[in-house]
């Protein structure tokens, strides 16, 4: 038991969708609550149980890096919340063997009146250090987050990336057994995440740190992770090596031809993708983006990256050079890439996305998007680049094409 991290025992977590009335309720409480029910069609003190979690049992050993895998509403997160301390398990219990520091959301654990430099105090104090300790830390953890001239500003006046500079810098280097990372460094813009994700792997290699790890962009889970475990609404169902975890959250992830996604952009929308889910080598590939755009867009830049588990990366397709004057007007729009007679072995395929204006403002920028099975190859090698001849790119949308 001693070489365990982290010991997970039968955990479960049960949410109430809607909520009962309490004895101790006010008047004004009981009248608020009748009138919200009526709004919702409610009857009252009807509630509905939803199991977040279902017998979660897994056993995380020191030095482990492990990702934890799954579609939105999987678990991931409630359980990475259980494993922070910051909500309890409705059954079951865990056993920590080390302390842990945790990022889950942008933010997170920072007082917004505070200062950089007073939150890294806070944090600190709270993971047990001493003031000497965290002032030993302080010029590293100031020089990771890159927010020098801001460390004396209040928080609450920091951009999202600013705060998930400071808040990883700040979990990565204070004392702790056990690092959980959420999805959060994605706010953070691409030179950042590499060097974040390089520092997790350091960590662990030097510091013998076990690290949690939920990303759905396989490039960082292979970067990291030696071990992941699979979650499926709110049950473990499998646990083992990334490849193997990986494969089969691919292949559940491809049963439809459809995929809906949220992006952060507020101009521009991936509403849909329709790829084939079966493709025989040889065949042309073709992946249609279903987009909305919400403001007049010119100039923009699209490309378009292939890759499987083993490859992370077979070919980039860049759209300057296929697409003239691409010009989004508002409305609906369809993006057609088309890659020709695409001989690769047999596997499971992925797709990136990345669409930027002049400027260099990330408009949309999706990974691990099935591109679908290729089966019927015989032995062949992976291809190394895809020519522009090979593929094309088509844009429409209700006025420009």
């Amino acid at each position: 038991m001693a070489n365990f991290a982290i010991n997970i025992q039968s955990v479960s977590k049960k949410y109430l969708i809607g909520r009962e009335q309490r004895a101790n309720d006010s008047l004004r409480d009981a009248i608020s609550y009748s009138i919200k029910s009526l709004a919702r069609g409610q009857l009252q003190g009807q509630t509905q149980e939803f199991w977040a979690l279902k017998d979660i049992n897994l056993k995380i050993e020191h030095g482990d890096k492990v990702a934890l895998i799954g579609h939105n509403g999987s678990g991931k997160s409630t359980l990475l919340k259980i494993l922070s301390q910051i909500t309890e398990p409705t059954t079951g219990q865990i056993d920590f063997y080390g302390k842990i520091s945790a990022l889950l959301e942008v933010g997170t654990g920072f007082h917004s009146e505070l200062t950089g430099r007073e939150n890294i105090f806070l944090n600190g104090s709270i993971m047990g250090m001493t003031r000497n300790d965290i002032k030993q830390q302080m010029d590293e953890i100031v020089e990771f987050s890159g927010i020098e001239d801001f460390l004396d500003t209040p928080v609450k006046r920091y951009s999202s990336g600013m705060n998930a500079r400071l808040g990883f810098a700040v979990a990565a280097h204070l004392n702790s057994d056990i690092l959980i990372v959420d999805e959060v460094l994605a706010v953070g813009d691409a030179a950042f995440q590499k060097k974040c994700l390089d520092k997790m792997d350091q960590i662990s290699k030097t510091r013998g740190k076990t690290i949690l790890f939920v990303s759905h962009n396989i490039n960082a889970v292979k970067s990291i992770c030696n071990k992941a475990a699979l979650l499926d609404r709110g049950l473990l169902t499998l646990e083992g090596n990334v490849r193997d975890v990986y494969n089969r959250y691919a292949k559940d992830k491809i049963i439809n031809t459809n995929y809906t996604y949220k992006t952060k952009s507020k101009s521009l929308t991936l509403e849909t993708v329709e790829t084939k889910v079966k493709l025989l080598t040889g065949q042309d590939w073709q992946i249609k983006l279903h987009l909305k755009a919400n403001m007049p867009l010119r100039d923009l830049n699209i490309d378009f990256s292939l890759y499987s588990v083993d490859t992370p990366l077979i070919c980039a397709v860049s759209g300057r050079r296929l697409v003239k004057d691409f010009n989004l007007n508002v409305g609906e729009a369809i993006i057609t890439l088309t890659l020709k007679n695409l001989t690769l072995n047999n596997g499971d395929y992925y797709s990136g996305i990345f669409i930027a204006d002049t400027k260099g403002n990330v408009l949309l920028d999706v990974l691990d998007i099935p591109a679908g099975s290729i089966y019927g190859a015989p032995s062949y090698s992976i291809s190394e680049s895809i020519t522009s001849h090979q593929a094309q790119i088509h844009v429409e949308d209700n006025y420009h094409a």
